[in-house]
């Protein structure tokens, strides 16, 4: 028996095949990433697709793919066949990592005490695609006052912490 890892992935990997092979890869994902916040942010349609009837999860389906470009279109016909809708918002994530792959794409997240303005963010970025040697980064900022100055990034598994809570806790541990 196939467990859900395995078929997520399936699916996932099908998607990149074909959003590759159409040269549509960005496309896709701008759609992935829409579809991702409008099932997230909307318990009722998770619910739908975990414990309604497969009636009523085709006019989900069928709103869903009203938008959507047609491999998309083709990609949501296809979970709703096979009864795969509950495990959209995985297979979807899993597609993300899968076209952050094929596009050399770095996810960052960036905690500072403050928001930073765009001159310091694209500065970042620049460095940030150097150091991890990353193409292109997706952002997500996060402000937590708590840092008091300086930033903690977060890429590829590691993190780099340069707060100031951080260096004056070093420093108290040390003249302890």
């Amino acid at each position: 028996m196939t467990n859900n890892h395995e078929i997520i992935n399936k699916y996932a990997e099908a998607l990149v095949t074909v959003a590759k092979t159409h040269n549509e890869l960005s496309a896709v994902n701008a759609e992935v990433d829409a579809l991702i916040r409008i099932i997230s942010t909307n318990s009722e349609l998770l619910a739908i697709f975990e414990l309604a009837s497969f009636s009523a999860q085709r006019e989900i389906v069928d709103a869903l793919k009203s938008q959507a470009m047609p491999h998309v279109q083709n990609f949501l016909e296809v979970l709703y066949q096979n009864r795969r809708l509950p495990l959209i918002l995985e297979i979807f994530e899993q597609y993300k990592a899968g076209y952050r792959k094929e596009t050399g794409t770095g996810q960052v997240m960036i905690t500072s005490a403050v928001e930073l303005n765009n001159q310091q963010l694209t500065k970042l970025v620049e460095q940030l695609k150097t150091k991890f040697d990353y193409k292109a980064i997706e952002i997500e900022q996060r402000v937590v006052p708590t840092i008091l100055g300086g930033i903690i990034v977060e890429a590829d598994h590691k993190i780099i912490d340069g707060s100031l809570k951080t260096q004056l806790d070093q420093i108290a541990e040390q003249i302890r």
